[in-house]
């Protein structure tokens, strides 16, 4: 920050809220002309302007989709409000976190996730002081119950667990929840030449992808919000309550908040007129993530390997928009795979791709009501697994 006539200049959307770097709690606003010793201060601000948010996560380590703006304004739509706040050392960033707050209808309280958050260096104790204070903060303004991380970490980082465990936070059991992001996910790296990219693909995914080019199956993007609307018909179908598919005000705005900005893309694979298949996906700053797929699976719509064909083709969008790396979503199965997993088909299928598997640090909560925090995980534990399964039943609304 830089200071003019003993008042606090600021940035577009930001409020000054300051922490001394030895000091657990928040400080009273700081206005003055910063002293001498302010130059030693780790200050938390929160961030309301897009461009500047996510330039702040583009330069901290480990960043993903789920903590850039747009995914919080995709969120926002389903009744989660998004809460944004760096630390920075001078005016440097060095950590964090894009945090959704949910308040349910007719309760005083509210629940908060942080996914793939927060942004630090497990080292540095300033930092994670600060972002103490934001849980703090949050607790208080919005009377949150607990607030949930799930760090983009490998389960072997023993550094960033200490670091949540030494910030309040404890590690929960469980591989996955109806709600959270997934622990067990697929990437790919996405630094080789699109060349070596090809050949890293498995035999069997070339041949698909050459079978369908050879048999006429195009790829193009969807135009409009109208063809948004299709492909989400076509998610629909393709679930066939075998498993919740989102509603399509969802989908429409993910295309507002990526597609339309040149950010994501909906592409369909064709034959012969007919629309064989479509997958969405989205990217933030250099990291690409896919979103949904459908396949359509009757008797008008035979299996031209149009699955591989969009898979690739997606790669292909990733790769020109300057992404480094691609989060192709959860492998489907437990840690590690088993052949007896239901979706273990879709994880082969993922990693003939050449992609790998990660296994992320388990969810953590920093629980602010403890009484209440247990009914929330026999919930959670118990009740929401069935309603995730009769909600299947009802996909599209």
């Amino acid at each position: 920050m830089h200071h003019r006539d003993h008042q606090t200049v600021l940035k577009p959307g930001l409020a000054p809220w300051h922490l001394h770097c030895g000091c657990r709690r928040p400080v009273s606003l700081l206005f003055d002309a910063p002293t001498p010793s302010a130059l030693s201060l780790v200050h938390v601000e929160p961030v309301s302007d897009r461009k500047y948010w996510n330039a702040i996560v583009a330069a901290l380590p480990g960043a993903e989709v789920e903590q850039g703006y747009e995914w919080g304004e995709v969120l926002r739509d389903t009744g989660w409000l998004p809460r944004r706040f760096a630390v920075l050392r001078g005016d440097t960033p060095v950590a964090g976190v894009s945090v959704l707050v949910r308040r349910f209808a007719g309760l005083p309280f509210a629940i908060a996730y942080a996914p793939r958050g927060p942004l630090a260096d497990p080292e540095d104790g300033d930092a994670w002081r600060a972002l103490d204070g934001v849980w703090r903060r949050l607790a208080v303004e919005h009377a949150l119950v607990f607030v949930r991380a799930s760090a983009a970490r490998c389960v072997d980082d023993l550094a960033w667990s200490a670091a949540l465990e030494a910030n309040g936070f404890t590690a929960l059991p469980q591989q996955w929840t109806t709600w959270n992001l997934p622990r067990v996910v697929v990437t790919l790296d996405l630094t080789p030449s699109i060349d070596d990219l090809r050949r890293g693909l498995r035999k069997r995914i070339r041949q698909s992808v050459a079978a369908a080019q050879r048999h006429g199956v195009k790829v193009r993007e969807a135009g409009s919000p109208e063809e948004v609307l299709q492909f989400h018909q076509l998610l629909v179908e393709t679930a066939r309550g075998r498993y919740p598919v989102r509603p399509a005000t969802r989908l429409l705005a993910v295309w507002r908040e990526y597609a339309e900005r040149g950010d994501g893309v909906v592409l369909f694979a064709e034959h012969g007129g007919e629309i064989l298949g479509g997958l969405s996906g989205v990217r933030a700053g250099r990291r690409a993530a896919f979103h949904a797929m459908a396949i359509r699976r009757d008797a008008s719509a035979p299996d031209l390997g149009q699955g591989a064909l969009l898979y690739w083709s997606f790669i292909e969008w990733a790769k020109a928009a300057g992404c480094e790396a691609l989060d192709w979503g959860g492998s489907a199965t437990g840690y590690p795979p088993s052949p007896t997993d239901p979706g273990y088909g879709v994880y082969q299928f993922k990693r003939g791709f050449g992609c790998a598997l990660e296994y992320r640090l388990p969810y953590h909560d920093r629980v602010f009501r403890p009484g209440l925090y247990r009914g929330f995980r026999v919930l959670e534990e118990r009740v929401l697994p069935r309603a995730w399964q009769w909600r299947a039943r009802f996909n599209g609304f």
